[in-house]
């Protein structure tokens, strides 16, 4: 019989989730069959071998729940908690390996693979985060038709805002390790996927995902009840009762206006489930466009919702709630991932998506789609801010701001301390001031809310608030530095740095899969501020950068609408003015016109500590004279 499929609009590499506890998830060639389990059964194709390796963004940290698929099709692998992942099955020869994850630029390398052999790449493997989300292509309407053992899935893909074609997409059945290249008529797409005999259910859930000519990639998925499944395993309705704490982290688009960068965010949860029932608290930060830039802040809330069981034999569940932080905003809330074990969970890592409903100022709908990590009786405190710390704030917003203000946005700056008992110590930031505490940090125990207030020796109060990630390693937030009457707002996102300085001049390089340190791709804008251009003038520039920090390539073009040099850079050179904080200087040059980073009389340029981003203070000599303004390049591998 057909069913339609009941749709789920949560989104964005759901398939990565289902297994991410587990330390190494092997699935199977499209098309084929796999109970889904942690570890390989051994066994390998005839003229087949395996390929492991480890999946890092920019910074080296791990990246969990991302897919790496062999060859054209298939044979997927998932990469675990630490990154990790195998491939089984793979053809011998010369494979190209793509690794995806939302969020985050597609990385496509090839490796040889040798016939009954196991092939290990050596060296992490890079995604670089995207400079903005609103770029990935865009599914919508997944809808899946279960007839018997095939599920039809049908959705509408398209471009994303910059119009990149796609150039690859796929359906895959999460947690099994088949699925199927997707086919185009217009922008909707098709694919049948055949359910493997160790298909338990009871429902079925798929993504689709899209990668464009960028590498960026979008996803979506669906599920489906599957009549005559089983949905017999070792997790049952009452499994994941008990108290659990976590976050998820999620990338947002620009601004607009002057402000064309995404940024990385989170949100923190409480949860007391039993059964099929959960209740709650939910921290999300507020920091939108048409919200009055003083009233952002850390929002919680109580709800409760409801948990469904999909499949019995993997672990995997479904949340879903409504709610009103606000009496203007709703929040439709769905959460779907991955209990590690049936017998004595401890983890549960997935994907939510939360779709945002604001009444007042302005009605805005707004979809917010990232990963979410929960542990079982987590809780946090100030000692989980003890250590080394470097942070990025971005200001976006400014309240009586001056042209001269040192704050003014856009601009970012990094800073840099040690914290122990709520306390700063060894304090600087990249505009060359010393930081001091002027409020302890406090911290939430239930939610991982911080907050606390830094004093700077330009005699500026810099206000923070925000978010501990689960793994105690990152916090998320905002930020307000106040001077004379005028105030700056904005994001600032931070790393625990286990052994500084954080920076070094090889991060001007691209790592590369086999070890070696390669040409880095930084593509991105500059805004003019003032200069014979008029202010507001954004141009595109790349550079291209070497571990050395020299400049070997790169160039400034103009983009719709807007008037600017056309200059091929060949020379040059960046420099860490600071390891410790990140500050950075330099300049690309090409013919006779010379961009500098952080000039004399600038306020800074910094690397963000992603190690993803460069962004501060220009001046390029044009004609007629000298432009000034902000620019910000992110790492990429296309130019």
């Amino acid at each position: 019989m057909n069913k339609k499929a009941r749709k789920s609009s949560w989104l964005h590499s759901i398939v990565s989730f289902i297994a991410i506890i587990s330390p190494v998830i092997i699935l199977s060639s499209c098309g084929g069959s796999n109970n889904g389990s942690s570890s390989s059964n051994g066994s390998s194709l005839s003229g087949a071998g395996s390929v492991s390796g480890t999946l890092t963004d920019s910074n080296g940290s791990p990246i969990a729940g991302a897919t790496v698929v062999a060859g054209s099709d298939s044979p997927t692998a998932l990469t675990g908690p630490d990154g990790q992942f195998t491939l089984s099955n793979v053809p011998a020869g010369s494979v190209t390996l793509n690794a995806i994850m939302p969020g985050f630029e597609t990385n496509t390398f090839a490796v040889d693979v040798s016939n009954n052999a196991a092939t290990t790449v050596s060296a992490p493997i890079e995604l670089p985060d995207l400079d903005d989300v609103d770029d990935a292509p865009r599914i919508t309407d997944v809808v899946l038709t279960v007839n018997g053992s095939t599920v039809a899935v049908a959705a509408t893909i398209n471009p994303g805002s910059d119009g990149d074609a796609v150039t690859d997409a796929r359906a895959e059945l999460v947690g099994y390790g088949t699925g199927s290249r997707m086919t185009a008529n217009g922008s909707t797409y098709s694919a049948t996927i055949t359910l493997p005999a160790t298909f338990v259910g009871p429902s079925a859930l798929v993504e689709v995902f899209a990668i464009d000519a960028k590498r960026r990639v979008g996803a979506d998925a669906a599920t489906a009840a599957v009549p005559g499944a089983s949905g017999s395993g070792g997790f049952g309705a009452s499994t994941f009762t008990g108290s659990w704490a976590g976050g998820a982290e999620f990338h947002r688009a620009a601004f607009g206006d002057a402000d064309r960068v995404g940024d990385r965010r989170m949100a923190n949860v409480s949860l007391s489930i039993s059964g099929s029932a959960v209740s709650g608290s939910y921290a999300d930060i507020t920091l939108e466009k048409y919200i009055p830039a003083a009233s952002w802040g850390v929002t919680t809330t109580s709800f409760t919702g409801a948990l469904t069981l999909i499949d019995a034999n993997l672990g995997i569940y479904e949340m879903t709630s409504t709610f009103n932080p606000t009496p203007t905003r709703t929040v439709d809330l769905t959460v779907i991932g991955k209990l590690d074990s049936a017998t004595g969970p401890a983890n549960f890592v997935g994907y939510m998506e939360a779709v945002i409903t604001d009444t007042s100022p302005q009605n805005v709908t707004t979809v917010v789609r990232g990963r979410v990590h929960l542990l079982s009786n987590l809780t946090w405190s100030a000692a989980d801010l003890d250590g080394d710390w470097v942070w990025s704030e971005f200001t976006k917003r400014c309240q009586s701001c001056s042209a001269n203000f040192t704050y003014r946005p856009p601009f970012q700056y990094n800073s840099s301390f040690t914290s122990s008992g709520g306390t700063i110590s060894s304090g600087m930031d990249t505009l060359g001031n010393t930081l001091s505490t002027s409020t302890a940090f406090t911290v939430d125990p239930n939610l991982g809310i911080f907050t606390g207030a830094l004093t700077s020796a330009d005699n500026s109060t810099i206000t923070v608030s925000g978010l501990i990630g689960p793994k105690k390693k990152h916090v998320f937030g905002l930020f307000n530095v106040a001077l004379s009457g005028q105030t700056a707002y904005g994001p600032l996102w931070g790393n625990s740095i286990a052994s500084p300085p954080h920076f070094a001049t090889s991060d001007f390089g691209q790592k590369e899969f086999d070890g070696s340190s390669g040409t880095a791709i930084w593509r991105g804008f500059y805004y003019v501020s003032a200069g014979p251009d008029p202010a507001g003038t954004t141009c595109f520039i790349s550079l291209r950068t070497k571990p050395d920090g020299s400049v070997v390539g790169g160039k400034i073009k103009s983009l719709p609408l807007m008037a600017c040099p056309s200059v091929s850079f060949s020379s040059g050179s960046l420099a860490f003015a600071n390891t410790t904080d990140g500050g950075i200087d330099g300049s690309a040059v090409g013919g006779a016109a010379a961009f500098t980073l952080a000039p004399s009389a600038s306020r800074n340029a910094s690397m963000g500590v992603e190690k993803a981003r460069l962004v501060g203070d220009f001046s390029l000599n044009v004609t007629g004279g000298t432009d000034t303004g902000f620019f910000f390049l992110q790492r990429t591998f296309i130019e």
